[in-house]
């Protein structure tokens, strides 16, 4: 008995850990999916705009 108890303490204490392990993973994942999402907005946006001004012949590129 006594020994069944201390294993389920330590499966709770795991359970715990591994809930706080998968919560943080979750959040990591959210915030690289966010991020990911952002990196491919933003540069549509600009390229997008920058497209607009190109495609007047307003802006010259100079390399």
């Amino acid at each position: 008995m006594r020994r069944r108890a201390k294993i389920s303490r330590v499966q709770r204490k795991r359970g715990i850990a591994s809930e706080v392990i998968m919560g943080r993973v979750g959040d990591v994942k959210a915030g690289y999916r966010w991020l990911r999402w952002h990196t491919f907005l933003v540069p549509l946006h600009y390229t997008s705009f920058f497209m607009q001004h190109f495609m007047q012949g307003k802006t010259k590129i100079t390399l």
